[in-house]
């Protein structure tokens, strides 16, 4: 379901601008010779994949170099996500630390109109709705519950932006899915469909506090140095049952 949203609105809108954020390590294809000039992988990155495409545009705007990032919506891989919640843990962890050392490496991008729209658009967008989310939203939560506790907030009012917030939500999720399935046809069946629609009203109550406990973790690790290692991350196979 995240994926599905994040690939369908996510990308294939950041595609029209061409200010796609990342390419993903499940399969991207990279411009060899750039690749290679601005430094290629980087071994102490957490989140590599998307550290070598900011690199890349960083390298191409200090060369003046014309570039585009271009998604393709066909699918022509599968990947397989965590098969536990300690595995997943791990990875979201991960690719939190990952985006704070991204972007304290590559900071000279930030409103720098010299790396057009990376730095204009890209960078200011991973700065303040991915990194800083996680952050606001936990401070925002905490102040919410101050002000309700201490009789500082219009509860009818809240109680309306609540769930306009949560039925939002789970529109935009819900018209991910179904025009996903329109479009390719993925599921054969759309008693699947509508169960994959359904898990949008549990997403906020039950895996979105873990991304952003997951997300504040990989974060601690950052600032405090703490040493921290890919992990064995277990792949279960497709079709394959869970061994006890």
């Amino acid at each position: 379901m995240e994926y599905i949203r994040a690939f369908v609105l996510g990308k294939m809108g950041w595609n029209l601008i061409n200010c796609i954020p990342n390419v993903s390590g499940g399969l991207g294809l990279f411009d060899k010779e750039i690749a290679i000039k601005a430094g290629g992988y980087d071994a102490q990155s957490f989140g590599e994949d998307m550290e070598l495409l900011v690199r890349m545009c960083r390298y191409s705007g200090d060369n003046q170099i014309k570039y585009a990032v271009k998604y393709i919506p066909e699918t022509l891989c599968w990947t397989e996500v965590p098969s536990t919640i300690k595995i997943f843990m791990r990875q979201r962890s991960r690719w939190a630390r990952g985006l704070a050392q991204l972007m304290y490496a590559h900071f000279k991008m930030f409103f720098n109109p010299q790396y057009g729209r990376a730095g204009l658009i890209t960078f200011p967008y991973n700065f303040f709705f991915e990194l800083l989310a996680p952050i606001i939203e936990i401070v925002g939560l905490i102040y919410y519950l101050y002000l309700w506790i201490s009789g500082r907030i219009n509860t009818e009012y809240a109680v309306l932006l609540l769930l306009f917030v949560y039925s939002y939500s789970i529109m935009i999720t819900t018209i991910a899915i179904l025009w996903d399935q329109i479009t390719f046809r993925y599921y054969k069946s759309w008693k699947d469909v509508l169960l994959l629609c359904a898990t949008a009203c549990l997403e906020i109550f039950l895996y979105h506090p873990m991304i952003v406990f997951f997300s504040i973790r990989g974060y601690y690790y950052f600032l405090t140095g703490k040493k921290h290692v890919w992990g064995d991350m277990q792949r279960q196979g497709f079709g394959q049952a869970r061994k006890n």
